[in-house]
């Protein structure tokens, strides 16, 4: 009787181990499943930030667009001076208003609500070309006018933009290579 006593509970001993054996590789699968799960959240994440980016920046071109076609109508040179926005109310409009559009986005990219390598494919060369017209408004505004922080984001942007890792990237689209 001793012996099915023992035989009984190495069996109930056997059995305790293979669950606890059975209930930790279930939880290894659990986590990998869950690792698997927020891979693919990280994913979709980062690719509806990308889309977003393509999304608002389409809307805002289109803005950006006919303002750009209005300051090139009253300043058709490349570089525009304080001077000549100051005393031009309607142009100064069309600056202000432009430079708060870039402003907020730049914000967006610099706190990753958009996807800046995504921007950089699509908007590089026009934002670089519009700051370098704008720079003397914007640095003369800072000084002259009492706004030391006026467009500092859309400044960084560009500053990133010329990165070298950011040109490479447009070089590398221009000459048709394969994009990941």
């Amino acid at each position: 009787m001793q012996a099915l006593t023992s035989l009984v509970s190495l069996i109930s001993d056997i059995s305790i181990v293979v669950g606890v054996v059975v209930a930790l590789r279930q939880l290894q699968k659990l986590h990998a499943s869950n690792e698997l799960q927020k891979e693919s959240f990280r994913k979709d994440h980062e690719r509806r930030k990308k889309q977003s980016t393509i999304e608002y920046y389409n809307v805002i071109s289109q803005e950006n667009h006919n303002l750009t076609i209005g300051i090139r109508a009253k300043c058709p040179g490349e570089a525009i001076s304080y001077e000549e926005i100051v005393s031009d109310s309607e142009l100064r409009s069309l600056v202000v208003r432009y430079l708060n559009i870039m402003e907020l986005f730049a914000v967006g990219l610099h706190i990753r609500v958009y996807d800046i390598d995504t921007f950089s494919l699509i908007g590089r060369s026009a934002i670089i070309l519009a700051y370098t017209r704008l720079k003397d408004y914007i640095e003369k505004r800072r000084t002259l006018g009492g706004y030391p922080f006026m467009c500092c984001e859309f400044e960084r942007l560009v500053e990133i933009l010329h990165e070298p890792k950011y040109s490479e990237s447009i070089d590398q689209v221009r000459c048709g290579a394969t994009i990941k």
